[in-house]
Protein backbone atom coordinates (compact mmCIF):
# COMPACT_ATOMS: atom_id res chain seq x y z
CA UNK A 1 0.00 0.00 0.00
CA UNK A 2 1.16 3.64 -0.57
CA UNK A 3 -0.40 6.69 0.15
CA UNK A 4 0.86 9.46 -2.27
CA UNK A 5 1.79 13.06 -2.08
CA UNK A 6 -1.98 14.16 -3.43
CA UNK A 7 -3.57 11.87 -0.85
CA UNK A 8 -4.37 8.99 -3.50
CA UNK A 9 -4.21 5.30 -1.91
CA UNK A 10 -2.70 2.69 -3.89
CA UNK A 11 -2.95 -1.16 -3.07
CA UNK A 12 -1.29 -4.14 -4.47
CA UNK A 13 0.73 -5.10 -7.41
CA UNK A 14 2.79 -3.89 -9.21
CA UNK A 15 5.22 -2.96 -6.88
CA UNK A 16 6.23 -0.17 -9.35
CA UNK A 17 3.58 2.05 -8.40
CA UNK A 18 4.10 5.61 -8.81
CA UNK A 19 0.68 7.00 -8.98
CA UNK A 20 -2.77 6.07 -8.29
CA UNK A 21 -5.48 6.56 -11.23
CA UNK A 22 -8.17 7.13 -8.73
CA UNK A 23 -8.52 8.29 -4.72
CA UNK A 24 -8.24 4.86 -4.38
CA UNK A 25 -6.49 2.61 -6.72
CA UNK A 26 -6.67 -1.41 -6.26
CA UNK A 27 -4.39 -3.14 -8.77
CA UNK A 28 -3.91 -6.97 -8.83
CA UNK A 29 -3.35 -9.90 -11.48
CA UNK A 30 -4.84 -13.20 -11.28
CA UNK A 31 -6.04 -15.62 -13.72
CA UNK A 32 -8.54 -17.05 -12.07
CA UNK A 33 -11.48 -17.33 -14.31
CA UNK A 34 -15.22 -16.11 -13.48
CA UNK A 35 -17.21 -18.83 -11.78
CA UNK A 36 -21.01 -18.12 -11.19
CA UNK A 37 -20.93 -20.62 -7.39
CA UNK A 38 -17.89 -18.76 -6.64
CA UNK A 39 -16.54 -15.32 -4.64
CA UNK A 40 -15.21 -13.20 -7.12
CA UNK A 41 -11.68 -11.57 -7.38
CA UNK A 42 -11.61 -8.33 -5.82
CA UNK A 43 -13.01 -6.55 -2.76
CA UNK A 44 -14.22 -8.34 0.32
CA UNK A 45 -15.95 -6.12 3.00
CA UNK A 46 -17.45 -8.18 6.05
CA UNK A 47 -19.63 -7.73 9.35
CA UNK A 48 -18.14 -10.37 11.52
CA UNK A 49 -21.29 -9.87 13.60
CA UNK A 50 -23.25 -13.89 13.74
CA UNK A 51 -26.58 -11.55 13.55
CA UNK A 52 -29.27 -12.29 10.91
CA UNK A 53 -30.18 -8.87 10.01
CA UNK A 54 -26.39 -7.65 10.27
CA UNK A 55 -25.64 -6.27 7.10
CA UNK A 56 -22.28 -5.11 5.19
CA UNK A 57 -22.57 -1.99 3.03
CA UNK A 58 -20.84 0.30 0.43
CA UNK A 59 -22.55 4.21 0.28
CA UNK A 60 -21.45 6.19 -3.07
CA UNK A 61 -22.14 9.90 -2.40
CA UNK A 62 -21.29 12.68 -4.44
CA UNK A 63 -22.57 16.61 -4.23
CA UNK A 64 -25.13 18.15 -6.18
CA UNK A 65 -25.26 21.76 -5.21
CA UNK A 66 -24.47 22.46 -1.42
CA UNK A 67 -25.24 18.99 -0.21
CA UNK A 68 -24.40 14.68 -0.81
CA UNK A 69 -26.44 12.83 -2.58
CA UNK A 70 -26.01 8.55 -1.68
CA UNK A 71 -26.58 5.61 -2.93
CA UNK A 72 -25.69 2.70 -0.56
CA UNK A 73 -25.33 -0.75 -1.84
CA UNK A 74 -25.89 -3.46 0.95
CA UNK A 75 -25.80 -7.15 1.75
CA UNK A 76 -27.77 -8.52 4.76
CA UNK A 77 -27.66 -11.54 6.43
CA UNK A 78 -30.71 -13.16 6.39
CA UNK A 79 -29.90 -16.62 7.75
CA UNK A 80 -26.76 -18.84 7.31
CA UNK A 81 -25.48 -19.36 3.72
CA UNK A 82 -28.58 -16.71 2.44
CA UNK A 83 -28.36 -13.15 2.00
CA UNK A 84 -30.52 -10.33 0.46
CA UNK A 85 -28.85 -7.37 -1.97
CA UNK A 86 -30.45 -4.07 -1.18
CA UNK A 87 -30.10 -0.85 -3.34
CA UNK A 88 -30.76 2.10 -1.06
CA UNK A 89 -30.85 6.13 -2.54
CA UNK A 90 -31.25 9.04 -0.37
CA UNK A 91 -34.90 11.37 -1.28
CA UNK A 92 -34.82 14.59 -2.07
CA UNK A 93 -35.35 15.68 1.75
CA UNK A 94 -34.41 19.50 2.46
CA UNK A 95 -32.82 18.93 5.60
CA UNK A 96 -29.27 17.87 6.99
CA UNK A 97 -30.53 14.32 7.58
CA UNK A 98 -30.20 12.02 5.22
CA UNK A 99 -33.23 9.88 4.43
CA UNK A 100 -31.80 6.49 2.89
CA UNK A 101 -35.14 4.20 1.03
CA UNK A 102 -35.27 0.94 -0.01
CA UNK A 103 -35.19 0.83 -3.85
CA UNK A 104 -34.62 -2.48 -5.01
CA UNK A 105 -33.91 -5.88 -3.00
CA UNK A 106 -32.81 -9.18 -4.77
CA UNK A 107 -33.77 -12.07 -2.55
Amino acid sequence: MRIFPDGTIGFGTPSTFTTALRHMDIRFTDSTLYDSSDFGQGVIILNKANLNGSSSSLTLQATAETRGCAVTLNSIAVEDDRADFVIQTESGSYSYSHLMHERMRIK
